[in-house]
């Protein structure tokens, strides 16, 4: 039996003005942004799985938690008592 998967486009943008408005309590920066989105997207592929995987189309990537998608999934599970046991992600670079 195959595990139903999710597909997500993280699409690309242009940011056409950027300002920097100051820093956070949690070392990000708060932004005052104009962007247009572009047809030009990463694709995303989520399934249920046995651990939490992260695969890409891109041997460059890091492979660690210094990877945005595998952080993110890290902090979406740590805040959603509803989430899914273990995910797998397959990531395809586009951008």
């Amino acid at each position: 039996m195959t595990k139903a998967v999710l597909t997500e486009f993280a699409r690309a943008k242009i940011n056409l003005g950027l300002k920097v408005l100051g820093l956070r309590p949690d070392g990000y920066h708060d932004i005052c942004s104009l962007f247009q989105t572009v047809d030009l997207a990463d694709v995303l592929h989520f399934r249920q799985g046995s651990a939490n995987r992260l695969y890409y189309s891109d041997a460059a990537l890091p492979q660690d938690e210094n990877n945005l998608a595998f952080r993110a999934l890290r902090l979406f599970q740590q805040e959603n008592a509803q989430a899914p046991g273990a995910i797998e992600i397959h990531l395809e670079k586009k951008i």
